[in-house]
């Protein structure tokens, strides 16, 4: 069995598989009715990774406290050395050259490109607010100070 870094239940982090995301055109849209409308990030990872064991901690903060600032996010993890399910297949369709990698996911669940600074919560929520100026100005700008989100 491939472990699961996200896969408890008390996790912040959406454990995807290869069946919650399609191929439309050219494009890789994630597909899930409960996150539809929503802006997320999404970490492509492998368990032996030490840089995405490092990240968990701040996915696992931001996955719990941007929705309980009332901002349409979600947080989730695709395990790629997960054969069983073909997440594999997906980070080789996906282009997936080096863990951790990240995406941002649009309104229409559409993979982006995402870039932080740092892999730190501080970090991580610059490039979100970044990709979601670029949408609409009710954006999800935060910054993270005291172990606390500050949203404008």
């Amino acid at each position: 069995m491939t472990e699961n870094k996200y896969g408890h239940s008390n996790s912040n982090v959406l454990e995807l598989m290869a069946h919650h995301f399609k191929s439309l055109d050219d494009k890789i849209i994630l597909e899930n009715n409960n996150l539809k409308g929503k802006y997320g990030i999404v970490k492509f990872y492998a368990p032996w990774c030490g840089h995405c064991s490092n990240m968990i901690h701040s996915l696992e903060f931001l996955g719990s406290e941007l929705p309980k600032m009332g901002k349409p996010f979600f947080v989730a993890a695709v395990n790629c050395t997960n054969k069983t399910v073909g997440n594999d297949l997906l980070a080789q369709k996906i282009g997936i050259k080096g863990f951790p990698t990240l995406f941002f996911v649009n309104l229409e669940g559409q993979l982006e490109e995402f870039n932080p600074q740092s892999r730190s919560i501080e970090g991580l929520l610059e490039e979100i607010c970044n990709c979601t100026q670029r949408y609409n100005s009710n954006n999800t700008c935060c910054s993270y100070s005291n172990n606390k989100l500050i949203c404008g």
